[in-house]
Parts: structure tokens; C-alpha cells; sequence
């Protein structure tokens, strides 16, 4: 089952693949929705090699970083539950 999150995500990405989705201010830089898509790919990838359970409760905990959204667009794909 597909989140809602991801879909609307998804929605966004297609419509608008260049367009800045996050400031991150104290890095000096931005990120795109294609370059948020592709960094979720990427962790998806890698938690998918983990084998781990899908359905298991993950808690996500980065701060205040531009790496969050991926990592939760990662988490949701791979059929984890986020906390």
C-alpha cells in the first residue's frame, strides 16, 4: 500500500521535477524534487539490502538536515512504519 505522503510527493515531483523543494540554509544549498527522488532511491536501495521486516516501526532521527525528507520518502518505500 502506497502512502499518501509518497503519493503526493510523487504528484509534485512529476509536475514540477526542477523545482526547489528545501532550502537548507545552514548548508548553503537547495535541493530539487528530482534530487530529493534520487537520494530516496538511494536509501531505499540500501534498506532493502538490510533485509529488515517491512512493517517494522523505524524511528527517524536526523535533526534538522536536508537528508530528513529522503530519508522518510526511504523509509515509507521500503513498507516501514515511521515514527
Amino acid at each position: 500500500m502506497e502512502s499518501l505522503i509518497c503519493a503526493c510527493f510523487d504528484r509534485v515531483r512529476r509536475d514540477r521535477p526542477d523545482e526547489v523543494a528545501i532550502h537548507a540554509l545552514s548548508e548553503g544549498r537547495t535541493l530539487t524534487f528530482t534530487e530529493i527522488d534520487r537520494q530516496a532511491g538511494l536509501l531505499k536501495r540500501s534498506l532493502d539490502e538490510a533485509r529488515l521486516e517491512r512493517g517494522l516501526p523505524v524511528a527517524v532521527l536526523v535533526g534538522n538536515h536536508p537528508i530528513f525528507f529522503p530519508l522518510l520518502l526511504a523509509c515509507l518505500r521500503s513498507g516501514f512504519i515511521v515514527l
